[in-house]
């Protein structure tokens, strides 16, 4: 029994937190397919009757990441009249919500356009389960600057922190040009106090910069009693295994990334993902011919033969013919059968449709799905193969 006890522990220990950055990612529920014509609900207010990832397929983050530089006022004041963020986004309390400043939308700027004392109002008016102190990136500019209004912005927070009656946790941003400028910026907010912590200025890094920084990060976390780690926009999935890795020495660790979501429609090639590590082209067709084929074709009404016949004469009309391989192993295959996502069970092969936000978001939410469940797996036990799927990812068609 302690032996059994020890290893559920252990698991429960290892978890790596996934959170997805908000962008506004929103679908008409009620969209026509057929038509390609919005409700009138949702061209009215796609805030109130739009539909959100956790609304169509479930329950699939960890947590949310809202920026402060995305909001603008009239949405800030929304928030506002429902109470806070969590209600106006309807996140369900199993999802955490993070707030950051938003570095990256404002990373030309010399300074911050925040303040200190907004973040934190704007982080309690919002109602964030945490929120990250006000940093600047350090990859532009005058990066010894920029790393040093990132750690006095921090620790002056954390002393208005200390004195306000504030409802969130302050997580200590820290950013650096080289390895050892992120370890001395953690080592300097640790002796001021900070014992949760997100790791900013990744998003262009490559994949050897993030594996030396973790690497570092392990060892000095021997001796650091640390609560969290958040690793701000990963953008490389490649490098999920190191963080399995620090998570032994670290209470928790979580990153956040927008990838499997963009890749639905910010990828020309590989952008409907599967649980067995492929990575299916979605068909780029505009023709409300070949569509209605398509359509089909996917009701066993036509044969692939007909349909194939259709598709080449689109592409060659449209210049497109170097898709076709992609489309062919696509319609082939047929991945949205066998899905068992929301999304493939109720609009089928619009799913793998690239066409508009209502198809290619929800494919960015199927991603989502096949993502999260990919992450479930990621345990002590089979972490080796979890791994090798992630790479499959990142791998084709990059």
């Amino acid at each position: 029994m302690v032996f059994i006890c020890r290893i559920v522990n252990e698991y429960v220990a290892k978890r790596v937190k996934f959170v997805l950055p908000d962008w506004d990612d929103i679908v008409d529920p009620n969209y026509d397919f057929e038509a390609n014509r919005s409700s009138e609900a949702y061209k009215k207010d796609k805030y109130i009757f739009g539909a959100r990832l956790w609304e169509l397929v479930g329950n699939v983050v960890d947590g949310v990441l809202i920026s402060l530089s995305t909001l603008t006022e009239n949405k800030l004041y929304r928030i506002k009249q429902l109470g806070n963020v969590r209600n106006f986004m309807r996140i369900p309390n199993s999802i955490e919500v993070i707030g950051d400043s938003g570095a990256w939308q404002y990373r030309y700027l010399d300074t911050p356009p925040i303040t200190v004392h907004r973040a934190l109002e704007l982080y309690e008016e919002l109602g964030v389960d945490l929120g990250v102190t006000v940093d600047h990136i350090a990859l532009f500019g005058n990066f010894r600057e920029r790393m040093e209004i990132t750690y006095r912005n921090a620790i002056e927070m954390l002393d208005i922190w200390k004195k306000g009656r504030y409802s969130f946790k302050l997580m200590g941003a820290v950013q650096g040009l080289e390895v050892k400028d992120y370890l001395k910026g953690l080592e300097r907010l640790y002796n001021a106090g900070y014992r949760t912590f997100a790791i900013g200025g990744l998003a262009k890094r490559d994949t050897r910069f993030i594996d030396r920084l973790i690497n570092e990060l392990i060892k000095l976390t021997h001796y650091l009693n640390i609560e969290r780690i958040h690793f701000l926009g990963i953008t490389r999935l490649s490098v999920i295994s190191k963080l399995w890795e620090l998570s032994d020495y670290v209470g928790e660790i979580s990153f956040d990334s927008s990838t499997p979501l963009r890749i639905a429609w910010t990828r020309e090639f590989g952008n409907y993902l599967t649980e067995d590590g492929k990575a299916y082209t979605a068909i780029r067709v505009n023709d409300a011919e070949v569509i209605t084929m398509i359509r089909l074709y996917d009701r066993g009404e036509v044969t692939f033969e007909v349909l194939l016949d259709y598709l080449k004469k689109y592409l060659i009309k449209t210049g497109q013919i170097q898709y076709l391989p992609y489309y062919i192993a696509l319609l082939k295959d047929r991945p949205w059968k066998k899905c068992t996502c929301n999304i493939c069970k109720t609009v089928g092969v619009d799913v793998v449709i690239f066409k508009g936000n209502n198809r290619n978001r929800r494919r960015g939410f199927h991603n989502v799905y096949v993502f999260s469940k990919l992450m479930n797996r990621i345990n002590k036990f089979k972490i080796q193969k979890a791994d090798t799927i992630i790479d499959n990812y990142i791998k084709q068609y990059n």
